[in-house]
């Protein structure tokens, strides 16, 4: 006959072995480059297929993605600029991480047609340097002038006012 602790002891052993067979994860790690000049990229989104798993690469192209359920997936990478790419088959075990290296396409992106027209605003006609332009209410308006053209003239900078008599 089992002894009471014996029978527990292999019952906590059943079932932590068959929730560790069950909940095995995996990691990916990789990295991605420039396929025109080799150099990394950074803030590419690498996905994995099916799950909710991801990461973007760091500054030097690197990339981890932790707790992928073990089994076999497809990566896709994708940024701004460069054609999305796809890795089939990638295979996930909790031994050793799966290793992948990509090289991204640049593509230019397609925008819409841009029409440019003038004369929304109407183009004010600036004056010459050294003119200057009085309206006959800034005249009047205007301190110290007394309404009399000549003392406000008298005032604007190079202008002197030379007396004949």
């Amino acid at each position: 006959m089992f002894r009471r602790g014996t029978l527990l002891a292999a019952l906590v052993l059943q079932v932590v072995l068959s929730v560790n067979i069950f909940a095995q994860t995996g990691r990916i790690t990789g990295r991605v480059t420039d396929a025109s000049n080799g150099k990394p990229l950074e803030g590419v989104s690498a996905t994995v297929g099916g799950t909710q798993a991801g990461a973007a690469t760091s500054e030097d192209g690197k990339f981890t993605i932790l707790n992928v359920p073990v089994g076999t997936y497809s990566i896709t990478f994708n940024r701004l600029g460069y054609a999305p790419a796809t890795i089939p088959e990638v295979v996930v075990s909790p031994v050793t991480p799966a290793n992948v290296a990509i090289e991204l396409t640049p593509v230019a992106i397609a925008g819409a047609a841009v029409t440019i027209r003038a004369g929304l605003f109407d183009q004010q006609v600036k004056a010459p340097p050294g003119v200057t332009t009085l309206t006959a209410e800034e005249i009047r308006r205007f301190p110290g002038g007394f309404e009399d053209v000549v003392r406000t003239i008298a005032t604007l900078p190079g202008v002197a006012v030379v007396s004949t008599g």
